[in-house]
């Protein structure tokens, strides 16, 4: 841990010059620059405790909304167990990641990255940020990859020539607009709102219709108890689903109260479990092993289910920005594409920034043409990102930081648990969906 009249953690690291490559003096010296100010320039204190809860709910429910039913199905009636165990340990995980911010009683680290640094130093600094863009980067993916099957099953009764590949170059044209102008975390917000509104409309519209079918079936569908055998994937499509600590920081920061993090937090969690709840249980009990992933895939082709593929189209679309926001902020830090860097105009830090998003997003959609499987791209997401970035590294950074003296034995104990859980979610679930996913490429895979 760094002591209070320690100075900036890269300072002796810049000095030991002799042992490094020239290459990685510049870097370092680039961090020592650029990580006091992140988080400064664009990021305000201006946000409500509502406008913080709203992003929350945006970013963290929309696609979980889509699986946790199908998770259910892989996972048998105790997936609902399961489901309960990832809120519990995302919110706890969720405020050790923000605790450890303020672990130096003289400052708050930048973000996940800084904490990493101090936890473990460059090492850590990197596991951090190679997870950290991984899981930034590729939701918006996977988001592009629902969209743009959404718009093609939508219009194809009307004719429309437009294949799954077109409408994702299409949408990522819509998307780079708000993308490339915003700034901050507030100006998001309405985005947010429209987000989190568009989730709750597509819950109450599959839970109906969901109802409303079982009424009408024929069909006695299976339902299993418990399936061990998919617990791993299932957990990691949970634990998924609770993805949002990677934007907390940027979230935390951009508070006007930031004291009242725990309680928004907490209160967002709840909400998205009562959401996950409302469509899970009603779908795995109407529609058993058959239910499929995205979960409107399952209720009758009408009217419902074109809403539901609309509205939760325009949920995944406001959501991008979120997470590209909170990648791009890294990089832009990282280059020294900010106002803070005094050697770049206006007019190039602005050429440079609108650039640098257009790429990231191009990026995007050419991955999810590559890779055009929902489901599968999901589980692999959960399992590389939920096992470590989620759960592993913020209960490992803490202890690491704070000490077993100060935490105590109840916390270290839940850190372990945590920990174990996360590690086997990850190696497991790994396994299971890139070997799902190989099977989609082959074309053998069962529905």
């Amino acid at each position: 841990m760094v002591k209070a009249d320690s100075p900036h953690p890269h300072a002796s690291a810049i000095s030991d010059t002799s042992r490094r490559s020239s290459y990685e003096d510049k870097f370092e010296h680039a961090a020592m620059y650029l990580e006091p100010a992140i988080h400064k320039v664009g990021l305000v204190r201006n946000a409500s405790n509502t406008a913080a809860f709203i992003n929350i709910v945006c970013i963290v429910a929309g696609s979980g909304t889509l699986g946790i039913p199908y998770a259910i199905r892989l996972s048998g009636w105790i997936g609902l167990v399961l489901l309960m165990l990832s809120a519990v340990m995302s919110n706890y995980a969720g405020t050790l990641l923000i605790k450890c911010l303020y672990f130096d009683p003289n400052r708050r680290l930048s973000g996940f990255a800084e904490i990493g640094y101090e936890a473990f130093g460059k090492y850590g600094r990197v596991l951090v940020l190679a997870f950290n863009y991984f899981l930034l980067l590729f939701t918006p993916v996977l988001y592009l990859i629902l969209a743009g099957d959404n718009l093609s099953a939508l219009l194809q009764p009307l004719h429309v020539p437009l294949s799954m590949k077109a409408w994702v170059w299409i949408l990522t044209a819509a998307v780079c607009i708000p993308f490339v102008v915003v700034k901050n975390m507030k100006e998001i917000a309405v985005m947010s709102l429209f987000g989190s509104l568009a989730t709750v409309c597509v819950v109450v519209v599959v839970a109906v219709m969901s109802v409303s079918d079982y009424e009408h079936t024929q069909i006695d569908h299976q339902h299993d108890v418990a399936r061990p055998r998919n617990f791993a994937i299932a957990l990691c499509t949970f634990a998924f689903s609770y993805g949002g600590n990677v934007i907390y920081p940027q979230v935390e920061e951009s508070m006007k109260d930031p004291k009242s993090w725990n309680k928004v937090l907490f209160a967002a969690i709840f909400l998205i479990t009562a959401m996950y709840v409302l469509t899970g249980v009603p779908c795995y009990l109407v529609y058993g092993n058959t239910v499929k992933s995205p979960v409107y895939a399952s209720i009758p082709a009408g009217a419902p289910q074109n809403i539901a593929m609309i509205v939760i189209t325009v949920h995944v679309l406001l959501a991008i920005p979120l997470y590209l926001f909170s990648f791009t902020m890294e990089i832009e830090q990282l280059l020294g594409i900010t106002a803070a860097n005094p050697k770049l105009s206006r007019f190039t830090r602005l050429t440079f920034r609108t650039v640098l998003r257009i790429c990231e997003l191009c990026f995007c959609a050419i991955v999810a043409i590559i890779i055009p499987y929902f489901g599968d791209f999901m589980a692999l997401l959960g399992a590389i990102s939920s096992g470590f970035l989620l759960l592993v590294f913020p209960c490992l950074f803490y202890v690491k930081l704070y000490g077993r003296r100060r935490i105590g034995w109840l916390n270290l104990i839940a850190c372990v648990l945590i920990c174990v859980i996360g590690v086997f979610c990850a190696v497991m679930g790994t396994v299971d969906a890139l070997m799902a996913l190989a099977k989609d490429f082959r074309g053998t895979r069962t529905p």
